[in-house]
């Protein structure tokens, strides 16, 4: 791994978490209810005039959230005005802190667009006064908040954990991210996101699954390799102690700076098994 910055892998000191304000899925649906409220309001007052602020955004956040590369060029398509105008309304977004862009290339001649946590954040809130707004309206009572149910969580909605957000400069990786996991469903699961995790990165990512015997063997065999041939490796808990007394594992302190790490970005156990 130490063709990965340090720097990579520490929250800068100035960055608060973000809360989420609203369940992964509330966005998603927000932003189709948004599309279909718009198109029948269209319909309906057949002189409005489109608004390109409204379409660029909402074509930008789904792209985002289906790990979709977008470009200038796509958003002032999906804007519904003339190119000038609609170049000039992206500049707006641009200026106000609400879209990021990042090179695509090594020449810097190309770029990807992203949303900013700024807008992120205001869209999570307004996914969450979106849905309230529609259960008042029909009638329903909110949810209780002390509600459970099996599948649910019992941190607020308003504690989750914001999504990563997309790295200032790819990720500068040789052949990209190279990744050596244990071949089980929720290692498996990363798979299904890989476009998602690269467009946040930056880079490619090829991921090996094997049975944990193998795995075990593999992460061995690579210890004793002069360059590594992954980036990341899976290790099991019980693996930790005769991997350390083999030198296959260093203290993560002197890698990266733990000052700066977060606690809730790790599992409760492991966390606490390290401390």
């Amino acid at each position: 791994m130490g063709n990965i910055q340090k720097e990579n892998f520490s929250k800068p000191a100035n960055m608060q978490r973000g809360h989420a304000g609203v369940e992964q899925a509330a966005l998603p649906t927000a932003l189709q209810f948004v599309d279909m409220l718009s198109a029948e309001l269209d319909t309906a007052l057949e002189i409005a005039d489109p608004n390109p602020h409204l379409n660029m955004v909402t074509a930008l956040l789904k792209a985002h959230l289906s790990g979709k590369i977008i470009t200038a060029t796509m958003l002032i398509s999906a804007s519904g005005v003339p190119y000038a105008t609609a170049r000039r309304k992206l500049q707006q977004l641009q200026d106000s802190g609400f879209i990021e862009q990042r090179a695509r290339t090594r020449s810097g001649r190309s770029f990807s667009l992203h949303p900013t946590e700024r807008l992120m954040t205001n869209w999570r809130q307004l996914a969450d006064r979106i849905l309230r707004l529609c259960t008042e309206a029909s009638g329903n009572e909110p949810k209780d908040a002390r509600e459970y149910y099996f599948g649910a969580s019992y941190v607020p909605a308003s504690q989750s954990i914001a999504p990563p957000q997309v790295l200032p400069e790819p990720l500068q990786l040789g052949g990209g991210l190279r990744i050596l996991v244990h071949g089980d469903p929720t290692f498996m699961v990363m798979e299904n996101l890989k476009r998602q995790f690269e467009q946040i990165i930056g880079t490619n990512i090829s991921q090996r699954a094997f049975s944990i015997d193998r795995l075990r063997a593999e992460a061995l065999r690579n210890a004793e390799r002069r360059v590594s041939k992954y980036d990341i490796i899976a290790v099991d808990l019980p693996w930790i102690g005769e991997f350390a007394e083999k030198g296959v594992l260093m203290p993560l302190d002197d890698c990266l700076d733990t000052d700066r790490l977060d606690p809730p970005d790790f599992h409760t156990a492991g966390w606490m098994a390290a401390h």
